[in-house]
């Protein structure tokens, strides 16, 4: 029976099979409840915001109902070597800035391209890749886990899908084949016949929606700063969710009405035409103010208004040869943008919309502690403005919370993230972030206060003008004054002649730095994935060779040596 379910099925599952019915044919007499044996399926993720781990908590769900035994592994806790040991292998990875792995699972990466002695030859899998098809490395993590699988003679249980930030279609699509599959090949007993997966739909779906009211809104910068960024307080119902410091608040966002309005005019659509959305039918000026991205263009949107325009140069832009073009472009048009600039007839309302991604909810970090604000949850927002083909455009989000006054109400949900928290132990910390970025240290702060820790801490904090952009200054003073905040080192980047950064004032303090880490600090990151992020993983690489008297492969060793113990703890975005 083994050497026949070969040709079908791995080693490991034919062996399973094969020694399941070898337990049936011994199991008694006739009317005797057999022993049902399930066959293991690893599950694994790599997740920056929690979608592949709900995808893969879904899964795996389904995949009991298959009579399968599912063990889910998070990526950053998961030794490469452990692969060989497996026998079914459904891989959710998703894909953050530039093509990156989330920064908890770098480390299993790293192992996995190096890993050339490894030998994969019984593991089968398929790969579910996640990503922002704006950006040009479009599931660049699940391409790779998805190639160095196959590098190293595992085997394909069905091909890789990737999918944007709508996976919801797609994820349950991957799913339900990669599982009927498995059920077809080792149909060792009646339940797993295939059937069509009940893995619920991705996005708000996985959420705890709860309808919050705005308790107070007012600016943290002053009335001549360059920058507008508000502090928001919003009550948190009973009957919602709790969140730990480090957790995200996601925010049900719409459009705003008049952009659509001028949208729908450059497409010359009525507002009140009808759509169909889930198998409900709305107006069209709804459909797209709640339901619809109108700003970032995808390479979907630039492929149907291509065909439909009839524009040669659109058309060119989807050729494999122009990747960069393509994204450079999409960079710098807002879908309206290339309405108007490359014109169509005969817009059909439904194919319009059908063309579009769907309306993402925002998250924000949480900058409040519930020990400290029973029933509130607090947000850093960030005013974003800025100017496109001569017009003055603002962020989704930002435009709408900041109209918002108290009595208001939005929906929201808690984003949870386990690789951001406070350390258990009272081990030093220190926290670095610009801007909005120090929204998840007044938390932490705000948790130390409340329960009476006292453990050193070092905040670094990056501005503009320390005058009038010096979020929480209060809240540092204070917590200063108390010893709850043992360090603070600031930036402001344009109070001299020269622009100086958190990275900047993080080297003039590399001995202590470096003494901190050596003493078992933390390390918390928290900002702009572009800048902050790259800037100050240098600065800490720089400070660990030079304190440390390193060379550069043994900086980076000791680098990855925090990450793989939790020591460093990155939220970029």
């Amino acid at each position: 029976m083994v050497e026949a379910l070969q040709r079908v099925v791995g080693v490991a599952e034919a062996k399973f099979i094969s020694e399941h019915f070898a337990a049936l044919a011994g199991s008694g007499h006739q009317g005797a409840q057999p022993e049902i044996r399930l066959m293991p399926l690893t599950v694994l993720f790599a997740t920056e915001t929690g979608n592949s781990e709900f995808v893969a908590k879904a899964v795996a769900k389904e995949a009991e109902t298959r009579s399968l035994l599912p063990t889910i592994y998070d990526l950053a806790d998961y030794d490469v070597a452990k692969l060989a040991d497996e026998a079914l292998i459904l891989a959710i990875v998703s894909t953050t800035g530039e093509g990156d792995a989330p920064y908890a699972a770098s480390s299993f990466f790293e192992d996995l391209v190096q890993a050339d002695e490894l030998d994969l030859s019984e593991v089968r899998f398929s790969v579910l890749a996640l990503g922002d098809s704006t950006y040009a490395d479009f599931c660049e993590t699940g391409k790779v886990l998805d190639r160095e699988l196959e590098r190293l003679g595992a085997t394909r249980l069905s091909p890789r899908v990737d999918c944007d930030l709508d996976f919801e279609d797609s994820a349950r699509a991957w799913s339900t084949a990669v599982l009927n599959t498995i059920a077809e090949q080792a149909a060792s007993n009646a339940a797993a016949a295939p059937s069509t997966s009940s893995v619920e739909a991705v996005g708000l779906g996985r959420h705890q929606v709860f309808q919050s009211e705005i308790l107070d809104s007012f600016l943290l910068t002053k009335a001549s700063s360059t920058k507008e960024t508000r502090h928001l307080s919003l009550r948190l119902p009973a009957d919602a969710p709790t969140y730990a410091p480090g957790d995200a608040v996601g925010v049900v966002v719409r459009n705003d009405p008049v952009v659509v309005e001028n949208l729908l005019s450059a497409l010359g659509l009525s507002a009140t035409s009808q759509v169909s959305i889930k198998g409900n039918v709305i107006d069209l000026q709804t459909a797209i103010e709640r339901h619809f991205e109108v700003t970032a263009a995808t390479p979907r949107f630039l492929d149907h208004w291509a065909g439909l325009s009839g524009s040669e140069q659109l058309r060119e832009l989807s050729e494999d040869d122009r990747k960069s073009d393509r994204f450079e472009f999409l960079h710098n048009h807002h879908i309206a943008d290339i309405v108007r600039q490359y014109p169509a007839s005969a817009v059909d309302p439904q194919e319009f919309v059908a063309s579009l991604r769907p309306l993402q909810p925002r998250l924000y970090s949480i900058a409040s502690s519930l020990k400290r604000h029973p029933g509130e949850i607090h947000i850093t927002l960030g005013q974003v403005r800025y100017t496109l083909h001569g017009t003055e455009r603002m962020g989704v989000a930002s435009a709408l919370l900041s109209k918002l006054e108290a009595g208001a109400t939005l929906d929201a949900f808690i984003q949870a993230n386990e690789h951001f928290r406070l350390p258990k132990t009272d081990v030093p910390i220190i926290m670095i972030g610009a801007g909005t970025g120090v929204a998840p240290y007044r938390g932490f702060l705000q948790e130390l206060e409340a329960e009476g820790r006292r453990i050193p801490s070092w905040l670094f904090f990056g501005e503009r003008h320390s005058a009038t952009d010096f979020l929480y200054e209060h809240d540092w003073q204070r917590f200063s004054e108390s010893g709850l905040l043992t360090r603070l080192d600031a930036a402001f980047s344009r109070d001299g002649a020269s622009k100086y950064y958190v990275h900047h004032r993080m080297l003039e303090r590399a001995e202590e730095f470096f003494r901190w880490l050596q003493d078992g600090a933390h390390i918390f990151v928290c900002g702009d994935a572009a800048t902050l992020g790259p800037s100050v993983h240098a600065a800490i690489l720089e400070i660990v060779r030079q304190a440390g008297d390193m060379s550069m492969d043994q900086a980076e060793e000791y680098l990855r040596g925090l990450l793989d113990d939790h020591r460093y703890h990155r939220d970029v975005y």
